[in-house]
């Protein structure tokens, strides 16, 4: 907090998930490559990944915030969706991964963190403007999974960013997934193991 932008003093998790923190997006290259290579020149690879998110947060928290908007139309942030699970893991003492891993056999989701296709080479491969992450690949759209592994910062960047959405889950799961959310907030919670 004493290295903490004072804009973010009233941040709490409410405010992380709809994103309302005001945290940067860290959603394009411009953005993320030069944090990773700022803490992979200070860090080195000798810390796991739930380290180089704090490190990443850290950082962030020294940045200033986006501007407070009446309608949001670009706040989107996935720096706000690593926070709150860095809050979820300071609580817990596990990492996030570990978190995931445990909901879903909890529930029986069959979760996978990371894209389908890693999984399984029948499943769909997602694709990305290269234009829009400043790589120098002539095409509109590219697969990710063929292309853009190559760069180790993509790499760091979906790392660092898993908390925001890289998990795959069967179209059927995520179903049963969305019926337990549904029970949970009209008061059914009888479907968790303890």
């Amino acid at each position: 907090k004493a290295n903490a932008n004072p804009a973010y003093y009233d941040m709490n998790l409410q405010k992380l998930l709809s994103h309302r923190a005001r945290l940067i997006n860290f959603k394009n290259g411009d953005e993320v490559f030069p944090i990773i290579e700022e803490y992979e020149e200070k860090i080195g690879d000798e810390l796991k990944i739930s380290g180089k998110r704090y490190f990443l947060i850290k950082d962030i928290l020294k940045k200033d915030p986006l501007p407070v908007y009446e309608e949001c139309n670009d706040c989107y942030s996935n720096a706000g969706y690593i926070a709150a699970a860095m809050m979820l893991e300071k609580v817990s003492g596990s990492t996030w991964e570990e978190l995931m891993m445990k909901l879903s056999n909890n529930l029986n989701l069959d979760l996978y963190i990371g894209w389908p296709v890693d999984l399984d080479s029948n499943q769909p491969k997602g694709h990305i403007n290269p234009k829009y992450w400043n790589l120098d690949i002539e095409q509109d759209l590219v697969p990710i999974s063929d292309q853009l592994q190559v760069y180790h910062n993509y790499n760091q960047s979906n790392l660092l960013t898993n908390p925001s959405g890289n998990i795959s889950i069967t179209t059927e799961n995520f179903l049963e997934y969305l019926q337990f959310y549904l029970d949970g907030i009209n008061g059914k919670n009888n479907y968790l193991k303890s």
